[in-house]
């Protein structure tokens, strides 16, 4: 090497921190992002629904957003079950007065989509803060699919019915005071409605009265979905109370 020669040493790095790119890459994203145009805004009238099938009203307001996806969840879908439960086996458990306070207040929470969705003043179910046993044998029956709840049936016993052709120009006739288990109210989550939840909770009902489909007793005035199986499961007519 010749004296008073400077070498220079050429570094192999890249000027940013990322990977190395070729340059027809980088100059493709410019062009990407010299194309671009700005979003534009304008303003229509629509008129959106301001309450929700799920019973929740003024469903969109800031305020409720949270309060209602938890309830328009349970009214979807069903209800996720508790980490807390130990659901054994089956696929319906029937929870009473009795049991414990986390199957009571599990049913309490179901509770609350009927009540919900239909405005009732009540929901049917209360959780109360002890067991305490029920003179009508009050008991909810819940039905499953993988980890929700997507079935209720409230039921009791009682001893004043009378008979109806299911006709809505039809009156109430006679006077039984034969003790029949009666529906109280029957409810499915919005999407597995018209898949025999409904019949399959009357059929378990039935099933631990041990009496025929034609002898429970149902609640009335019934819903329009409510007479619907009532007919399915009893075309001749049905008991009510």
């Amino acid at each position: 090497m010749e004296p008073n020669t400077t070498v220079i040493a050429r570094s192999s790095a890249t000027p940013t921190d990322g990977p190395w790119r070729p340059l027809e890459d980088r100059i493709r994203d410019q062009d990407r992002s010299g194309d671009l145009t700005p979003v534009v805004f304008r303003q229509v009238k629509a008129r959106p629904a301001v309450d929700c099938p799920c019973g929740f009203r003024d469903a969109f307001a800031e305020f409720g957003i949270g309060r209602h996806e938890a309830q328009h969840e349970l009214w979807s879908i069903g209800l996720p079950i508790p980490k807390n439960i130990t659901w054994e086996h089956g696929n319906v458990a029937v929870v009473t007065p009795q049991s414990s306070v986390t199957w009571r207040r599990l049913v309490a929470k179901v509770a609350l989509a009927p009540k919900r969705e239909n405005g009732y003043d009540f929901t049917t179910w209360e959780a109360g803060d002890r067991p305490k046993p029920s003179l009508t044998n009050r008991r909810a029956y819940l039905l499953r699919f993988q980890r929700y709840i997507i079935g209720y049936l409230v039921a009791e016993d009682r001893d004043h019915h009378q008979r109806w052709t299911l006709d809505p120009d039809d009156a109430y006739t006679g006077d039984d005071s034969t003790t029949r288990a009666s529906i109280d109210l029957i409810w499915t989550a919005s999407v597995h409605r018209g898949k025999a939840v409904g019949s399959a909770l009357v059929q378990t009902l039935a099933d631990s009265a041990e009496c025929p489909l034609t002898e429970l007793s149902w609640s009335t005035p019934l819903s329009p979905a409510g007479q619907r199986l009532a007919r399915r499961v009893s075309p001749n007519g049905i008991w009510v109370h």
